[in-house]
């Protein structure tokens, strides 16, 4: 399934969302920079939490992976 950069950016923002991450952002950088496409910066309350977000945002992404 192809996807597009911005999309791939907003489905790991709900993930991480999902996961009760505050002040989520998603910032767009492809007038800015050659690295990446977009760029998400959230908040999570715990270590334990920041593991959970990761976690659930590696399970949203994973199907899309090009080979």
């Amino acid at each position: 399934m192809l996807i597009d950069a911005q999309d791939k950016a907003l489905l790991a923002a709900r993930a991480a969302v999902d996961k009760h991450a505050e002040d989520v952002i998603v910032m767009d950088m492809r007038r800015l920079s050659t690295v990446a496409d977009f760029f998400i910066v959230a908040t999570a309350g715990s270590a334990p939490q920041l593991s959970a977000i990761a976690e659930n945002i590696e399970e949203h992404l994973r199907p899309l992976r090009e080979r």
